[in-house]
Protein backbone atom coordinates (compact mmCIF):
# COMPACT_ATOMS: atom_id res chain seq x y z
CA UNK A 1 0.00 0.00 0.00
CA UNK A 2 2.55 2.49 0.95
CA UNK A 3 4.46 1.37 -2.30
CA UNK A 4 1.67 2.66 -4.30
CA UNK A 5 1.04 5.71 -2.42
CA UNK A 6 4.97 6.59 -2.99
CA UNK A 7 4.21 5.99 -7.13
CA UNK A 8 1.46 8.09 -6.73
CA UNK A 9 2.95 11.01 -5.46
CA UNK A 10 6.25 10.71 -7.65
CA UNK A 11 3.86 10.44 -10.67
CA UNK A 12 1.80 13.57 -9.47
CA UNK A 13 5.80 15.40 -9.29
CA UNK A 14 6.70 13.90 -12.83
CA UNK A 15 3.51 15.17 -14.61
CA UNK A 16 4.08 18.52 -12.00
CA UNK A 17 8.18 19.00 -13.60
CA UNK A 18 6.66 18.08 -17.21
CA UNK A 19 4.52 20.69 -17.39
CA UNK A 20 6.94 23.22 -15.70
CA UNK A 21 10.32 22.33 -15.97
CA UNK A 22 12.49 24.62 -13.78
CA UNK A 23 15.48 22.89 -11.68
CA UNK A 24 13.31 23.28 -8.01
CA UNK A 25 10.61 20.74 -9.70
CA UNK A 26 13.15 18.29 -10.74
CA UNK A 27 15.16 18.33 -7.38
CA UNK A 28 11.63 17.37 -5.51
CA UNK A 29 11.04 14.91 -7.73
CA UNK A 30 14.53 13.67 -7.54
CA UNK A 31 13.85 13.95 -3.48
CA UNK A 32 11.08 12.19 -3.49
CA UNK A 33 12.30 9.13 -5.72
CA UNK A 34 15.09 8.50 -3.61
CA UNK A 35 12.50 9.04 -0.46
CA UNK A 36 10.89 6.11 -1.84
CA UNK A 37 13.29 3.61 -2.50
CA UNK A 38 14.59 4.22 1.17
CA UNK A 39 11.65 3.77 2.44
CA UNK A 40 10.38 0.61 0.36
CA UNK A 41 13.55 -1.15 -0.05
CA UNK A 42 15.03 -2.48 3.16
CA UNK A 43 18.46 -3.67 1.29
CA UNK A 44 21.16 -3.08 3.69
CA UNK A 45 22.46 -0.01 6.19
CA UNK A 46 24.85 1.43 3.24
CA UNK A 47 21.73 1.69 1.04
CA UNK A 48 20.04 3.69 3.19
CA UNK A 49 22.82 5.55 4.47
CA UNK A 50 23.64 6.54 0.63
CA UNK A 51 19.91 7.73 0.55
CA UNK A 52 20.17 10.09 3.26
CA UNK A 53 23.01 11.40 2.33
CA UNK A 54 22.02 12.01 -1.50
CA UNK A 55 18.79 13.59 0.10
CA UNK A 56 21.19 15.91 2.42
CA UNK A 57 23.25 16.51 -0.49
CA UNK A 58 19.52 17.27 -2.31
CA UNK A 59 18.30 19.82 0.17
CA UNK A 60 22.02 21.99 0.08
CA UNK A 61 21.55 22.53 -3.56
CA UNK A 62 18.32 23.63 -3.19
CA UNK A 63 18.78 25.81 -0.63
CA UNK A 64 22.27 27.01 -1.56
CA UNK A 65 22.56 27.00 -5.17
CA UNK A 66 19.13 28.07 -6.66
CA UNK A 67 18.17 31.69 -6.32
CA UNK A 68 14.83 33.45 -6.47
CA UNK A 69 14.03 35.27 -9.22
CA UNK A 70 13.70 38.75 -6.67
CA UNK A 71 17.31 37.94 -5.92
CA UNK A 72 19.08 37.45 -9.47
CA UNK A 73 16.80 40.79 -10.21
CA UNK A 74 19.38 42.00 -7.44
CA UNK A 75 22.47 40.59 -8.48
CA UNK A 76 22.12 41.95 -12.13
CA UNK A 77 21.36 45.43 -10.59
CA UNK A 78 24.29 45.66 -8.52
CA UNK A 79 26.19 44.67 -11.57
CA UNK A 80 25.21 46.48 -14.17
CA UNK A 81 26.25 49.85 -13.61
CA UNK A 82 29.72 48.65 -13.19
CA UNK A 83 29.62 46.69 -16.35
CA UNK A 84 28.23 50.02 -18.18
CA UNK A 85 30.99 52.17 -16.03
CA UNK A 86 33.61 49.95 -18.23
CA UNK A 87 32.24 50.30 -21.46
CA UNK A 88 31.89 54.12 -21.17
CA UNK A 89 35.75 54.42 -19.84
CA UNK A 90 36.78 51.95 -22.92
CA UNK A 91 35.15 54.37 -25.41
CA UNK A 92 36.57 57.61 -24.10
CA UNK A 93 40.14 56.24 -24.27
CA UNK A 94 39.59 54.57 -27.90
CA UNK A 95 38.36 58.49 -29.00
CA UNK A 96 41.27 60.24 -27.59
Amino acid sequence: MLEYAFSLIIGIEFVKMVCKPTAGNVVEVLMFAVARFIIIDHSSIMTSLFGVVSIAILFATRKYLFMEVSELHEVIEITEPNVMGDVSEQTELTEN
